[in-house]
């Protein structure tokens, strides 16, 4: 059975996006200064390992184009955040993920009150945390989103269960269950040490590529990677097994 299917999660996650890097089957994830960041991750995707953790969230919807999201989990019993608004339409992660996925979450509205309790000051398309020790002693996690890039989430102890989301949406964009736990761990694993990692899946060749696996390369572009390296994950009684199309010009190594 797959590992997702054990933690009660869809094995094959529709991120429910449709911009520049979905369409290319391209996700990024960065992790600098134990903060998780990435482009073309979903807040669907994002929020799939925070389903019914029991806290209370905030969200808030913001800027000039209205293209910013701020969502803040709170334990339920912290004390003096009593201005607990309900949204009259459709809250953030109503919007953003389906009314059938936001059941699973208790969402109010960050409020100007709410904001002003935990010293947040709202700038435009910016915001800023007055005392950020404090806002942690009073905010479990924190998700803020531009243009579908998302930005210090999580903290390292979720790490490993975001790659294991982000690898279930290459599932979907595959069209095909997969058993990633090997792959997933590696790719942890990685931004541990070196901080970045590329996927890009291939739903006609049915395959998965991910550079960073390569020992050495000299191209930091990943497109450019892809011309030259040609290393790919094919999917092979559903496990990811690499496999070399062609020769490596010189400069990169085999694995």
């Amino acid at each position: 059975m797959e590992l997702a299917a054990l933690a009660g999660r869809d094995p094959m996650i529709d991120l429910q996006l449709q911009d520049w890097w979905s369409r290319q089957r391209l996700t990024q994830l960065s992790y600098p200064n134990l903060s998780l960041s990435g482009a073309s991750v979903s807040l669907r995707v994002i929020l799939e390992p925070f389903k019914n953790v029991g806290a209370i969230w905030y969200s808030k919807i913001y800027g000039e184009y209205q293209d910013n999201v701020l969502l803040l989990a709170c334990s339920p019993d912290l004390e003096g955040l009593s201005d607990r608004v309900r949204c009259l339409e459709q809250s953030p992660i109503q919007k953003l993920c389906r009314e059938n996925f936001s059941k699973h979450f208790t969402e109010y509205l960050l409020t100007d009150a709410v904001a002003y309790e935990l010293e947040i000051r709202f700038e435009g398309k910016d915001f800023l945390v007055v005392d950020q020790e404090r806002l942690g002693n009073r905010v479990v996690h924190q998700i803020y989103i531009h243009d579908n890039c998302f930005f210090k989430p999580v903290e390292d102890d979720l790490l490993s269960k975001i790659i294991g989301c982000v690898l279930e949406q290459h599932s979907f964009y595959l069209g095909q269950e997969i058993d990633w736990s090997e792959i997933s761990a590696r790719l942890t694993d990685h931004l541990l040490t070196s901080s970045k990692i590329e996927i890009q899946s291939d739903p006609k060749r049915q395959h998965v590529w991910i550079p960073q696996l390569e020992e050495k390369s000299i191209l930091s572009d990943p497109f450019f990677k892809k011309l030259s390296a040609r290393a790919q994950w094919l999917l092979k009684a559903d496990k990811p097994v690499l496999e070399r199309k062609k020769p490596l010009p010189e400069g990169f190594a085999s694995i």
